[in-house]
């Protein structure tokens, strides 16, 4: 039996070496049965239109992810689009909403973006990458999506920014698709592979800013940029005590100051957004993310703290512009 189970491993070893840039790792048989049967039971709930009530079972299941490319094709745009959001839980800490960089996840919505028939499903996909997994997850597929972009499967140039690649920079260069579907996001994209000026410019443009959305707005823009300069502008302006209208819910934009430094330091938890409701609560995570500005990157503030602010929500991703 164990003879059988290792040639078993071995095929399907064997057989993820050679499908694209997907993480190599062994399942067992047993295993692959389980995680078919998660997949089929998730995939159902999709096509029927229902919840999932398990999904705590798909945190950190790679197996699962392997399961979910397969069955990708299959489903309707509407399914396709449903299952990928879905597959995000996989990547969850248990009892957290934060993500944790699945690589089988990542590799399957670079797949989706890719290659699905859909132009509206690549589109979501491509978004999902964008706001969802942090850089350095991501370039390992870049020579994927780079060829994606120039075959015009994929048109967001955040996307095409999140890479880091000089091939990236030279092919928004060269102006075409990606400044037609949008300006102002392949400015922003080339800000982040290098281009001072266009950095210094967002910079400029959050220093300036009189109205609070669009202030949390650049907020956001500087955090994918990322540099230095945007660092420490958001930094900076931590001790804020804007609060404004966000969709009917008053917010305070110290929560999109640090949701923006957490796309800079993905991994550094203390920058996670917490679902805190009480004031002393609130000023004690205010307190701790301080502490790491200070000693991580050396700022002082002259300003006093607000006072806290315990009603805002805990943010949702604002799409970039």
């Amino acid at each position: 039996m164990d003879k059988m189970q290792n040639i078993g491993c071995a095929i399907v070893l064997l057989g993820m070496l050679f499908v694209g840039q997907w993480p190599v790792f062994a399942i067992k048989p047993n295993q692959r049965n389980t995680a078919k049967a998660l997949a089929d039971s998730l995939i159902k709930a999709v096509q029927d239109h229902k919840p999932f009530p398990q999904w705590q079972k798909l945190i950190g299941r790679e197996d699962v992810a392997v399961e979910l490319r397969r069955a990708l094709p299959k489903l309707d745009k509407k399914g396709q689009k449903n299952l990928l959001s879905k597959a995000l839980s996989i990547g969850r800490r248990n009892g957290s909403k934060r993500w944790e960089f699945s690589s089988a996840v990542t590799a399957l919505l670079v797949e989706a973006a890719a290659s699905c028939d859909d132009p509206s499903v690549r589109e979501y996909a491509a978004d999902l990458l964008v706001e969802q997994v942090p850089d350095q997850y991501l370039r390992v597929h870049t020579s994927t999506i780079i060829e994606a972009v120039r075959s015009g499967k994929i048109g967001n140039a955040l996307l095409l920014g999140k890479t880091g690649a000089a091939e990236a920079k030279a092919l928004l260069q060269k102006g075409g698709r990606l400044w037609k579907v949008s300006s102002h996001k392949a400015e922003l994209a080339l800000a982040k592979l290098g281009d001072t000026e266009r950095a210094a410019s967002f910079v400029r443009a959050f220093a300036k800013a009189k109205n609070a959305s669009n202030k949390a707005q650049l907020a956001k823009s500087l955090g994918y940029i990322g540099d230095a300069a945007c660092v420490l502008t958001l930094a900076r302006d931590m001790r804020t005590s804007i609060i404004y209208d966000a969709g009917g819910v008053l917010k305070s934009l110290r929560l999109d100051i640090v949701a923006a430094l957490s796309e800079v330091y993905p991994e550094e938890s203390v920058l996670w957004q917490c679902d805190v409701q009480g004031n002393k609560e609130v000023d004690e995570w205010y307190d701790a993310v301080e502490k790491w500005l200070e000693g991580y990157l050396g700022i002082t503030w002259q300003t006093p703290r607000p006072k806290p602010f315990s009603s805002a929500p805990r943010p949702h991703p604002v799409p970039l512009q």
